[in-house]
């Protein structure tokens, strides 16, 4: 669109200098703005190809693939605060999900830990029938029963050292679930402060596309009334194109 803009004056210029109207000056820098305009041009169409390179190869093509660009709609409505946004991540983010998983896991290695400390107590019972037994000696039918105990005394303090240990590893744990739901919620009030800049930011460029729009209005027909000078055009000509690079920029942050 600046091309043909560029172009167009370009060649009202060279009219105007053909008939005596205007200098070669101003033929000359519409000369180098049309050329800077081109040169825009095509860094502009290798940075589309570039991103089109890049997005086949994300895809998973071999071969670079041409995408269509569609205009994605703006909705522009946002909570009037972070809160509920902020509970959400919370809820829902997955590293935070595993880190209290581990926490539960800390959590029982502990109190396993803990009861092993604790006496062990099992018993043993067996029952039967002897098919060489004799009334004198033995009886046809056994059984018996034990209980054994087992009480850790002497163990060089290798269960305290290990219940230590579960308990720092839990506490450990505890750190990094508060640390990753302090980063998650400074990230969501982050993101939304950065949201509702970019909402801003995009009713102040559709302004500042208007009075540009304006201005190079009002500054082309002052060339062609001949009360201004090329330069007068050209400024005005560079801030709308500026304001539309504003514009586009804002909505793709937002």
């Amino acid at each position: 669109e600046t091309v043909k803009t560029r172009q167009v004056a370009f060649d009202q210029v060279s009219v105007l200098v053909k008939n005596q109207l205007k200098s070669t000056l101003d033929e000359s820098f519409d000369q180098v703005a049309l050329s800077q305009a081109k040169l825009l041009f095509i860094q502009a169409q290798s940075g589309v190809q570039e991103a089109e390179a890049a997005l086949s190869t994300a895809l998973g093509f071999q071969d670079a693939q041409h995408f269509t660009l569609a205009e994605v709609p703006l909705t522009l409505e946002l909570p009037d605060s972070a809160d509920n946004l902020v509970q959400l991540g919370l809820n829902n983010r997955p590293e935070l999900a595993a880190l209290r998983h581990e926490v539960e896991a800390a959590q029982r290695f502990a109190q396993a830990q803990q009861s092993a400390q604790y006496p062990k107590v099992t018993a043993l019972a067996a029952a039967g029938v002897n098919p060489v037994a004799d009334d004198k000696l033995l009886n046809h039918n056994y059984y018996a029963a034990g209980v054994n105990v087992e009480i850790p005394l002497a163990n060089g303090g290798n269960l305290d050292a290990k219940t230590q240990e579960a308990r720092l590893l839990k506490l450990a744990a505890d750190k990094d679930v508060i640390d990753a739901q302090n980063i998650i919620s400074r990230d969501v009030r982050v993101a939304w402060l950065n949201l509702r800049t970019d909402k801003e930011r995009i009713g102040v460029t559709a302004e500042l596309i208007k009075n540009a729009a304006e201005a190079q209005r009002l500054a082309d027909t002052r060339y062609r009334l001949g009360t201004s000078s090329i330069v007068e055009f050209n400024e005005a000509e560079l801030n709308y194109t500026e304001a539309e690079l504003e514009d586009a920029a804002a909505k793709y942050d937002y």
